[in-house]
């Protein structure tokens, strides 16, 4: 046997480490959205047969908290839905569906 051995390293493997932003916590995005649908509400309270039972809440969505309304709901969805801000958008049905349900509760 020879005195010398060869030992073959393996190469060095670098994890690479993904940072992403979390956009659920951007006010402009929320606000954006809040905005959005909050126009959609009211026109859903004045057009939607389905909305009649909460047409006595349009005066509060029209206000001035009318947004933060519809801010709180979208969260409760948001979370309870395992969703995000911008993905509220493509889920336009549900959305109806939640605010309708979380109003008539109110």
């Amino acid at each position: 046997m020879s005195e010398y051995k060869y030992i073959i390293q393996p190469p060095l493997i670098v994890p690479s480490v993904y940072k992403y932003q979390n956009v659920n916590l951007d006010e402009n995005l929320q606000r954006s959205v809040s905005k959005m649908f909050r126009e959609l509400t009211i026109s859903w309270m004045e057009n939607d047969k389905s909305y009649k039972s909460v047409k006595k809440y349009l005066k509060d969505i029209k206000g001035r908290n009318g947004e933060m309304i519809i801010r709180k709901i979208l969260n409760l969805f948001v979370v309870r839905g395992n969703t995000n801000w911008y993905d509220l958008e493509l889920q336009i049905s549900l959305v109806k569906k939640f605010i309708l349900h979380k109003l008539q509760n109110l």
